[in-house]
């Protein structure tokens, strides 16, 4: 009973830790980003194909910018290169890739417990993983043919026993007399 709680929290400490322990991002317009630049503050710049800018500054923080795609800015390439940036050019990702790679743990741990919920649900009191489950075997054997009177031996065993079988058969005559029946029966 407590698995899936515990789960469900384990699964969200996973997703948030790299958040937590990722550095803040400053959010630059396209100004302070080239005044950055013209400072010497800016150590990596990545360009993706609709003018995202992120990166690094020198100072270790990370960053983020957006290049205006109405505006031709020649002179960005020439600036980035006269101070030492070091540039790289991002493809175009497959963002909805991305996102199922992310959410990939936690539906394989929702796919796990329904997983052992239904087969749990099957063995209905089997306990998780078959633990304290019983290990009784039914038979279903066809009535057994055998008799009394096919068995050799002594008498009286037989009688008694008999008198068990009908005891068992039979349980309302017995009581309505008073008679009790056998222990370990």
């Amino acid at each position: 009973m407590w698995l899936l709680p515990a789960g469900v929290v384990i699964t969200l400490l996973l997703l948030s830790v790299p958040h937590m322990t990722s550095t803040p991002t400053k959010n630059f317009s396209y100004s302070k980003f080239v005044s950055e630049i013209d400072a010497g503050d800016v150590h990596t710049a990545s360009v993706n194909p609709s003018g995202a800018i992120t990166g690094t500054l020198k100072g270790g923080d990370n960053y983020t910018s957006q290049i205006p795609t109405a505006i031709t800015d020649t002179q960005l390439a020439p600036t980035l290169k006269a101070h030492d940036v070091d540039v790289t050019g991002v493809g175009q990702g497959s963002a909805l890739l991305e996102d199922l790679l992310s959410f990939l743990p936690f539906l394989l741990l929702i796919a796990f417990f329904i997983w052992m919920g239904r087969r749990n649900t099957r063995r209905l009191a089997g306990g998780i993983m078959g633990i304290g489950g019983s290990r009784a075997k039914v038979y279903d054997e066809d009535k057994p043919t055998t008799r009394f009177s096919d068995i050799a031996g002594y008498e009286g065993a037989k009688r008694e026993v008999a008198e068990v079988v009908d005891f068992l058969s039979h349980p309302e005559r017995y009581t309505r007399a008073g008679a009790i029946g056998p222990r370990g029966c």
